[in-house]
């Protein structure tokens, strides 16, 4: 091999080494995020849900998942009435199968529902071209609100 081609040989290496470490660090520095990426974020669901502004309640759990469908759920603490939008829109609906998704989603955290009774009301848009809809179920013993959005394509 030419002294030429034995000098690239020797500059390619570093540059190939200094490639690889570039690649890890960027690597790293994306997966290091605190949150994760497929969930919801809380404060934009809150936000989407309710006029009331945030600094009204205090997010005590959430969840839910934006792969494959929007799922995402809320169970706050208000310290003051709460608006939901499309308030008018909803309807009352059975706590059975509410409370079901609840006690799933709750569990998981070491929550409940409380066993008090329920309120439950359900917000469906007919207009969208996909399965959707809003639960909200309040506990009056509590003072709780539970919250659920889903969307499935």
């Amino acid at each position: 091999m030419s002294a030429a081609g034995q000098q690239g040989m020797r500059l390619s290496r570093p540059l190939r080494g200094a490639g690889v470490v570039l690649l890890a660090l960027i690597c790293v520095g994306g997966c290091a995020r605190s949150d994760d990426p497929t969930a919801p974020q809380p404060k934009k669901v809150y936000k989407d849900a309710f006029e009331t502004p945030l600094a009204a309640v205090e997010i005590e759990a959430d969840g839910g998942t934006i792969v494959g469908a929007y799922d995402a759920w809320l169970r706050l603490t208000p310290n003051r009435d709460l608006t939901p939008r499309f308030a008018d829109a909803y309807r009352p609906v059975d706590c059975a199968p509410v409370r079901a998704y609840f006690d799933a989603k709750l569990a998981l955290d070491g929550l409940a529902l409380a066993s008090s009774t329920l309120s439950c009301r359900e917000y469906r848009n007919t207009d969208l071209p996909f399965e959707n809809g809003r639960w909200l179920v309040e506990d009056p013993a509590s003072g709780r609100l539970h919250y659920r959005v889903w969307k499935f394509r």
